[in-house]
This record gives structure tokens, C-alpha cells and sequence, in this order.
């Protein structure tokens, strides 16, 4: 149960009993003594225990309810990160947790790894300003999100500390960022076919690739989550046969193959076509400077294609489609 309390002490706050808490409870309930002989141990069992004793003392150690009068009459005393209190039933673990003064900052930066691809400084003032917002806004999430990936944090728009210290991360899309991605852009509900309800036969191709694509993931006891940024050859490989997949459902799409309000473009208007694929694919709109050099581009490629022996419109469309679903600003994090 040490596991179990730790873990929801860092999905909670985004800190972990790590030897640095200076928190002094007045009382050590359910303290091992194997653990206070050694110094660095003691450190950071004087918390963690008692802690536990709040699960020990409501369920036995499979999780079933606690019988055994030892541990019943044993009340778990919650001490970690400043807030010292007594607590009795799970309700209360849940409550002081809720209330943690650590829940708004750890959860702003959840999701700077998650749409950064790297910590924010936790001493930048942006940073502080947006835990301040998630605050007073009674911890409304769309207020966080709308807060962060329009911040500086994300844009780049002014200089923060965060990027003094960090730089700019250029990551790649990751599986979930780059299902996510398709699903918007295409107007698909599960382009990847990793849904259990929604997938269907076209895209079980696409679901057995995406599953070999890098994702976000924690590792046991870890506060930063572990998220692989660099492209290798088997992530361009993935995402070049996805978007072939892709290609074949939104260019000239077979009648009953297509997803329900998924967008579908005709290789009868090629350039119209394009136009799309720079705005929405690349996700370059028609204002950025990029756009036009893009679309130039991309209508030089269906040229050539269609200039090949054997290769028709279609063809020819569907592969200026891939072009575009393989651009940075389609498969990267932090353009």
C-alpha cells in the first residue's frame, strides 16, 4: 500500500516522497521499524506511513475490508508537502488530497509535458499567472487548457524563463497527439482504429501500426512522464504507411468507406484539393507566409505523379495527400 498511497500522492500534486519534504509530523502512526534505523529511510518512511496507514486501516492488503482490530484502531495521519492533518476514513484521504495547495500547480504541469513536451519552469511568473487562473477558476480544466496552449509557455509568442532555460522542443507527434491530430483535421472519430466502439475494418491496419508509434507514459514512481521526442526510422516508416491509409479514405474514397463527416477531396479539383491540405492537413493556414510556397509545392508533386506510366489522378492525389500528412507541421509537437 506504500505503492498505492504514493501513486495518488503524485497524481494528485505532481510531487513524490522523495527524501526533500521537510513536513515534521507530530505523530508517526503505522511506522515501520525496519525503516527509522537508517537515516535516509526514516526520511521519508516518517511520511509515507503514516500516510498509509489511512488504506491500511479501511482495507486488508488485497483490498478487501480491514477486519483486523490492530490496524482498525490505527488512524492514518496525513503528512506531506506542508499540510499535516489527521485523517480517519478514505473520504477524508480524498478530501485533504482535493484541497492540497500543490493540486493546481501539479496539474499545470501534467500539461505543460503534455502539450510541450518538456517541464515548465516551475518559477516562471507565466507559469505562476496560469496555476493562479486554474485557481480562481474552481479548477475548471478547459480554462487550464485554452490558458496554456495559448500562453507564451506554448507559443513562443514572448520570451519566458521557461524557454531561456528549456529552449523550443520540436517533438514528435506522438500516438496519442497524432491520432488526436487526424481525428481534428479530418473530421474522423477514431482515424486510428484504436477505439473499441468506433474502430472499424479499413483502419485495422492503421491501429496495428499506431501501436508500435512512441507514446506518453509514467513509470512507476515517477513524477515526469517518459516522452520520447526524437524521430527514428521506424516512427517515419509508421507514419508514412498511415498516411497512406489515410490517403485511400479521404481522396476519391470508395462509397461506403469513408467515415461518417470525415472531409474527402475529388481528384477532379486537384488544386482545390491542395489548398486543403496545406490549410488543414499542414495545418498552415492561408495568412502564414508558408502557405503558398506549400501549395506550390505540393501542385509540383501531383505534376510529377501524374506523369508516371500506370499512375492516374487518383493516385497521383492520394500521394500529394501522404506529402502532406509527412510534413513537420503534421507529424511534429512544438511548430
Amino acid at each position: 500500500m506504500r505503492v498505492t498511497v504514493h501513486q495518488a500522492l503524485i497524481v494528485a500534486t505532481g510531487s513524490s516522497i522523495d527524501g526533500t519534504d521537510s513536513t515534521k509530523p507530530p505523530t508517526t502512526p503505522g511506522l515501520d521499524a525496519a525503516h527509522t534505523a537508517n537515516g535516509d529511510c526514516y526520511n521519508c518512511h516518517r511520511l509515507l506511513d503514516p500516510t498509509r496507514s489511512i488504506f491500511s486501516a479501511n482495507m486488508s492488503w488485497n483490498y478487501h475490508n480491514q477486519i483486523d482490530p490492530a490496524l482498525t484502531s490505527q488512524p492514518g495521519l496525513f503528512a506531506f508537502r506542508g499540510v499535516v492533518q489527521p485523517v480517519a476514513t478514505l473520504a477524508d484521504f480524498a478530501n485533504v488530497l482535493a484541497t492540497h495547495p500543490l493540486v493546481a500547480s501539479g496539474w499545470v504541469q501534467k500539461l505543460c509535458y503534455y502539450v510541450n513536451s518538456v517541464a515548465c519552469d516551475g518559477g516562471d511568473p507565466e507559469f505562476q499567472r496560469i496555476v493562479a487562473l486554474f485557481q480562481s477558476s474552481s479548477y475548471a480544466w478547459n480554462t487550464l487548457v485554452k490558458a496554456l496552449v495559448t500562453s507564451p509557455l506554448t507559443t513562443h509568442a514572448s520570451s519566458t524563463l521557461t524557454a531561456q532555460k528549456a529552449g523550443e522542443v520540436v517533438a514528435v507527434s506522438r500516438r496519442d497527439h497524432l491520432c488526436a491530430a487526424f481525428d481534428a483535421r479530418l473530421g474522423m472519430s477514431d482515424a486510428c482504429g484504436i477505439g473499441v466502439l468506433t474502430k472499424k475494418p479499413s483502419s485495422a491496419a492503421i491501429a496495428e501500426i499506431v501501436s508500435g508509434l512512441p507514446s506518453d507514459a509514467y513509470g512507476r514512481g515517477a513524477v515526469a512522464p517518459i516522452l520520447p521526442n526524437d524521430p527514428t526510422l521506424f516512427f517515419r516508416a509508421g507514419a508514412e504507411n498511415i498516411c497512406e491509409a489515410l490517403a485511400a479514405e479521404v481522396v476519391d474514397p470508395v462509397a461506403g468507406t469513408a467515415s461518417p463527416g470525415a472531409l474527402a477531396w475529388s481528384s477532379t479539383q486537384p488544386d482545390a484539393a491542395i489548398a486543403e491540405f496545406v490549410a488543414t492537413v499542414m495545418a498552415i493556414t492561408p495568412s502564414d507566409p508558408r502557405s503558398a510556397p506549400a501549395q506550390m509545392l505540393l501542385k509540383a508533386h501531383f505534376a510529377s505523379a501524374v506523369q508516371q506510366a500506370g499512375i492516374n489522378a487518383t493516385q497521383a492525389l492520394r500521394s500529394t495527400f501522404v506529402v502532406a500528412c509527412l510534413a513537420p507541421s503534421t507529424v511534429s509537437i512544438g511548430l
